[in-house]
C-alpha cells in the first residue's frame, strides 16, 4: 500500500491536488482515476473535442494531451528520485507544450488510448517499490519532493483537469 505523502514531502501547491484524491492507496487511486478520466473523455463527441470555452484557452483535446504530457514528466521525475538521483530537474512550460502538441492531427479516441497506455506505465513504475525509493527527496523545478508525492500528484492533477472539463467545457 502506498499512502499519501506528508505535507513536508511535497511543495505547498501540491496540497490542493492531493486533497482531491479520496483513495487511501496510490495503485487504487491510479486505477480508479484512469477509469473515471477515460469515462469522462469518451462521453465527448469528436466534433466537440476542438472546443475551447474562451479565447486563449486549451481545447478539450489539448487538456487531455496536457494530462498525458504531465504524467510522462512526473513519471520521469519519479524514476529519477526512485534511483536516488539528487540532480535538480528542470521545470517545463506547459503552455509551450500545448502550442507544440500537434493535437489537431490526433483524434480524441487516439488521445484516450494514449492516456491509458501512459497510465499503465505509471502503474508499472509504482508496482514494486520500497519505502526508500518512494521517499528519497529529490528536487524538480527547484522544489524538493518525493516519488510518493509525484505519484499522488499524477492522480490529483488529472482529477483537477477533469473537473475543469466538466465545469467549463461540457456543463
Amino acid at each position: 500500500m502506498i499512502v499519501k505523502p506528508t505535507p513536508a514531502d511535497v511543495p505547498a501547491y501540491y496540497t490542493y491536488y492531493l486533497n482531491l484524491v479520496t483513495a487511501n492507496d496510490l495503485q487504487t487511486a491510479l486505477v480508479n482515476n484512469c477509469n473515471t478520466t477515460v469515462s469522462l473523455f469518451t462521453t465527448i463527441a469528436e466534433d466537440k473535442a476542438c472546443y475551447a470555452y474562451a479565447p486563449n484557452k486549451w481545447t478539450i483535446k489539448q487538456v487531455l494531451n496536457h494530462i498525458i504530457d504531465c504524467e510522462r514528466v512526473f513519471q520521469y521525475r519519479a524514476l529519477r528520485f526512485m534511483r536516488n538521483d539528487a540532480t535538480n530537474l528542470a521545470g517545463f512550460d506547459e503552455n509551450n507544450y500545448a502550442i507544440n502538441d500537434n493535437t489537431p492531427s490526433k483524434t480524441l479516441a487516439e488521445l484516450i488510448e494514449e492516456f491509458k497506455i501512459v497510465r499503465v506505465a505509471t502503474l508499472a513504475l509504482y508496482s514494486n517499490v520500497t519505502p526508500a525509493m518512494l521517499d528519497f527527496k529529490g528536487v524538480a523545478n527547484n522544489n524538493p519532493l518525493t516519488a510518493r508525492g509525484l505519484g499522488w500528484f499524477v492522480v490529483g492533477h488529472a482529477i483537477h483537469h477533469c473537473n475543469v472539463v466538466k465545469e467549463k467545457y461540457i456543463s
